[in-house]
């Protein structure tokens, strides 16, 4: 019967993933050729990094942003350092800690999707449709997830409610500025085996009003050339099969077209426009014994891109560029349980990177491989970690990557005690080696040490009170920080920076009851210290500080909730960034002060839900710009409408 059970997904999902591989393939055949990625990881990824500071936003704050966008998502819930060029759909990167773009490591359940040729993700291109949890890792260790994690880890987290027998999400989203987005979800299965399925359409033409800057008298101007189109689609397979084997698959595919507006110190420049393909696919199987799991990873990514741009007075295409990447990777783990208190875990994976392009010689290649291993003690209060990884390089390079963490509850006070030290490292990108003209084959990888501590501390009472406090420190040096500089007539990537990034977050968070008023209070402060040690003045510490690396950055937000009402109110304050190396004055980003406001209701009718939801952004319409010359948008409205239905219960009919 089980097997009857499990042969409608199967077919379901095959058929799926050969169409849109298939989709794919055509679409991008007359552009380049494809290429692969394999990567091996775990969800013991995640486990494995409690004395670190992370944070992990769940299906209930996610659902106010039910279909927005990675970076929106971010931006909101947390306080870290997001970078935008404008508007809806534009590109967005990740700065955690003072580091750069290509210093985070986003990982689909646990595998990294980093761009092989950028080193970076552009969080646009992610929906939080894709995900069902979104976890944040900072300073991650580079012995347990690899290269890049100098900023952290962002891991994108799907996985299976084994009660579920049948549910169904629409979503829809209209907004200012012609912004449209509707997306469609379907989650089904028993005890033996779930399929998920979901996909999203968006459509805006982010044609906001801005001031510019960079006339005389700062005119209002409405922006132009920044439409933007983008679908994503996603399933997942998740299998219990006989003698304790189980199975997850999954495929993700991404589409975008974005108009590309000119930055304001341009005038209005040439039209430009760039068209984004992604498709994702992996399976993980695992075999779980009484002390000891096995698990067996393999993935497949391909991305292309392809920009054009246009002469402003024929409209007629006059430079073209297209580029293909992705990589290749397969690995094996084995997680030993001699005891209550002790694991160890091994593993081994490989993987290659290719891409091609008008801007290469030819197909880059490159292949790489690891053997890693750690050992984790633990008692009631007591964690003790060390892992160590070893990375082998193509040419026959070799580098020796260790982490040592700890976490200690003392007992009786509710009071947690953290801290880790590491060293990590960056290998160059494709695009900085072999980039034609200006890549160097010749970059060394970055490389640093990083500690970390902090304490943790809670309270709840008897009334159902509950509040939370938090303060971390970190330390941080990048020796060979990867930088393109002017050679001639072209940039070219150059070692030429030691970056020291230090600092101290801050957080409190209060939750309580007022009569049958829920009420929620909580505050971020960070302060972070991103210093070009090569030009360090004795001065002033400000002369060294990186460019768009605020050093002070504030978020509070509050919220009030009663009999199915909620209203939501968020500040968030990022202080003045440099954003260039001579830290010229006059081009200095001036501080933000950005206020969101939102109200939603929601309904319940037996096994249905229904949540219609009312936003304004930057309610106080704050003139800004996240990167120089691209102006943020000012106050939007927004209006959504989500509708459930779910069915679950403990035992089938079939079975």
């Amino acid at each position: 019967m089980m097997g009857k059970n499990r042969k409608p997904a199967f077919i379901v999902f095959l058929l799926t993933t050969f169409f849109f591989r298939w989709a794919v393939d055509l679409y991008a055949q007359d552009i380049i050729i494809p290429i692969e990625q394999i990567t091996i990881s775990g969800y013991a990824k995640s486990s494995q990094s409690g004395s670190f500071q992370s944070i992990r936003i769940d299906s209930l704050q996610k659902g106010r942003y039910a279909i927005s966008d990675l970076a929106t998502l971010l931006k909101s819930e947390t306080n870290i350092n997001v970078t935008q060029y404008g508007g809806e759909g534009s590109l967005s990167s990740i700065r955690l800690r003072g580091s750069g773009p290509s210093h985070t490591q986003v990982n689909w359940n646990g595998i990294p999707i980093n761009s092989p040729t950028t080193g970076s993700i552009d969080l646009s291109l992610v929906s939080s449709l894709m995900a069902d949890e979104v976890e944040l890792i900072y300073g991650a260790s580079g012995s347990l997830f690899g290269s890049g994690t100098f900023g952290g880890s962002l891991n994108l987290i799907n996985k299976p409610d084994w009660n579920n027998r049948l549910s169904f999400m629409i979503f829809g989203e209209a907004g200012s500025w012609n912004h449209y987005k509707t997306g469609v979800g379907v989650r089904t299965g028993n005890d033996s085996w779930q399929y998920h399925a979901g996909g999203y359409l968006q459509s805006s033409r982010n044609n906001y009003t801005y001031r510019n800057t960079f006339m005389p008298g700062s005119p209002v101007e409405r922006r132009t050339n920044d439409t933007l189109k983008t679908s994503g689609f996603q399933q997942h397979l998740f299998l219990r099969l006989p003698r304790s084997w189980s199975v997850q698959a999954g495929m993700w595919l991404q589409d975008r077209d974005k108009d590309l507006p000119a930055a304001m110190s341009s005038g209005y420049g040439n039209p430009a426009n760039q068209q984004d393909q992604s498709f994702r696919l992996f399976t993980r199987i695992s075999k779980i014994w009484k002390k000891s799991v096995l698990e067996i990873v393999g993935s497949r990514f391909a991305d292309s891109l392809l920009y054009t741009e246009y002469a402003r007075t024929t409209n007629q295409a006059f430079r073209q560029s297209g580029l293909y990447s992705g990589s290749s990777s397969a690995g094996l783990s084995g997680r030993w349980y001699p005891s209550n208190t002790l694991t160890f875990e091994a593993g081994s994976e490989v993987e290659s990177q290719k891409a091609r392009g008008s801007s290469f010689t030819g197909i880059m290649t490159e292949y790489r491989g690891a053997a890693f291993g750690s050992a984790r003690y633990k008692t009631e209060h007591l964690t003790f970690m060390t892992g160590l990884r070893q990375v082998l390089l193509s040419g026959s390079q070799t580098r020796t990557l260790y982490s040592l963490s700890a976490r200690y509850e003392v007992p009786g006070i509710n009071l947690l005690i953290r801290g880790q030290a590491s060293n990590k490292f960056r290998l160059p990108t494709l695009n900085e080696r072999f980039w034609q003209p200006g890549g160097n084959p010749s970059l060394l990888p970055e490389t640093g040490t990083g500690v970390e501590s902090g304490l943790e501390w809670g309270q709840k009472s008897e009334s159902g009170s509950e509040i939370q406090l938090s303060t971390t420190f970190f330390f941080q040096d990048i020796h060979n920080w990867v930088q393109w500089v002017p050679s001639g007539t072209y940039w070219s990537p150059e070692n030429i920076r030691f970056v020291r990034c230090q600092g101290f977050e801050a957080s409190g968070n209060y939750s309580g009851k007022i009569g049958a008023v829920r009420a929620t209070i909580n505050s971020t402060y960070s302060f972070t210290e991103s210093l070009d040690m090569n030009i360090l003045s004795d001065n002033t510490r400000l002369a060294g500080q990186i460019p768009y690396v605020p050093r002070h950055q504030v978020q509070s937000r509050f919220s009030l909730a009663f009999r199915g009402f909620e209203g939501f109110l968020s500040y968030r304050f990022t202080g003045s960034r440099y954003t260039t190396d001579d830290h010229d004055p006059w081009l200095m980003l001036k501080p933000i002060h950005i206020a969101d406001f939102s109200m939603s209701h929601k309904l319940f009718l037996k096994e249905n839900e229904v949540l219609i939801s009312f936003r304004v952004n930057n309610l106080l319409n704050h003139s800004y710009q996240l990167i120089r010359a691209y102006p943020a948008p000012g106050r939007s409205f927004l209006l959504s409408m989500n509708y459930m239905f779910n069915q679950k219960s403990k035992i089938y009919a079939d079975n």
